[in-house]
């Protein structure tokens, strides 16, 4: 009788014992290929670890088997130990990508909250006293900040600017020696009451005006003829001419 029909026989036999003393149900389910299944490779274990130790009869072998059910003994497989060192390894891991992951997704989110926390507490600072002359002759020093300036407002169909005085106004205007003004708008189809901030067109036409906002230069407003047309003007205001701008204006009132 060769080894697979041995086998075969020694796996019949366990089954038929153990039917004698099951319930039809229990029998049934110890007759599942299943079942089936796990008594072979268990057999095919015992008899490659006979085969290995050289014994005559497999219940010698059993009882070196029996050891590694025995929880006393603490018999621990390498390979379960570098398991949990490899599975430790992984988590670690993953909680790095997901916590860089969370670092590169908040990242522009942390940035926004600090630029709008900067800004607003910008326009609850109180804006720097200038003077005209001084955003003419040093710009670069109120470059992004909230300015409070009193000049000569001129107006006309597409200018809103702040001169020195009416009289170097009068003198001389041009986009070198004014500071271009870019205020609200009121438009009573849209807005039905007047914004306290807004004066009225006729109340600061060629009159001296106090402003407060935010302060802008650009050093190189007009380019030279070898730019394109169309790239050649980088200014503010009309035409994009003026160097120096005050926009965001919160408050635009004549002088009393």
């Amino acid at each position: 009788m060769g080894p697979r029909a041995e086998l075969r026989l020694v796996i019949q036999n366990k089954i038929c014992n153990a039917r004698l003393y099951m319930s039809p149900t229990t029998a049934t389910v110890a007759s599942s290929p299943k079942l089936l299944d796990r008594v072979r490779w268990h057999l095919r274990v015992k008899y490659a670890v006979q085969e290995l130790l050289g014994h005559k009869d497999v219940s010698t072998t059993m009882i070196y088997t029996h050891v590694w059910n025995k929880p006393g003994l603490a018999v621990r497989s390498p390979w379960t130990r570098n398991r949990r060192r490899a599975d430790g390894i992984v988590s670690r891991i993953r909680w790095k990508i997901i916590h860089l992951i969370l670092v590169r997704r908040m990242k522009p989110v942390i940035i926004a909250f600090l630029l709008l926390g900067g800004g607003f507490m910008d326009a609850a600072s109180p804006p720097l006293k200038a003077t005209v002359q001084q955003l003419l002759s040093e710009p670069q020093k109120f470059i992004g900040k909230r300015v409070d300036v009193t000049g000569y407002c001129h107006t006309s169909n597409d200018e809103v600017s702040l001169a020195v005085s009416k009289q170097a106004d009068e003198k001389a205007h041009s986009c070198e020696n004014t500071i271009w003004l870019e205020p609200d708008i009121w438009d009573p189809r849209y807005q039905p009451q007047r914004p306290t901030h807004i004066a009225k067109s006729d109340d600061i036409d060629f009159r001296n005006v106090r402003v407060i906002g935010t302060f802008h230069y650009e050093p190189h407003p007009i380019l030279d003829k070898t730019v394109p047309y169309e790239h050649r003007y980088r200014g503010h205001g009309s035409f994009r001419m003026w160097a120096r701008a005050i926009k965001d204006i919160t408050y635009f009132q004549p002088v009393r």
